[in-house]
């Protein structure tokens, strides 16, 4: 199965998040900036360990 696409998308969108989180840091409330920084960092990671299996099992 090719998840490919879903993947290079999910990379994208929690880099940009995270991108927004960073850039616009002064206009985002306290409270949520947190929040949102926590799920930039989840986001990212969760696309780092998705990125590194789908390398693992690409020769397979």
């Amino acid at each position: 199965m090719n998840v490919s696409g879903p993947l290079v998308l999910f990379v994208i969108v929690s880099f940009c998040l995270a991108g927004v989180v960073i850039l616009r840091k002064e206009a985002i409330p306290q409270p949520l900036r947190k929040i949102l920084a926590i799920f930039s960092l989840v986001m990212i990671a969760a696309s780092f360990i998705m990125m590194t299996y789908s390398f693992y099992t690409a020769g397979k």
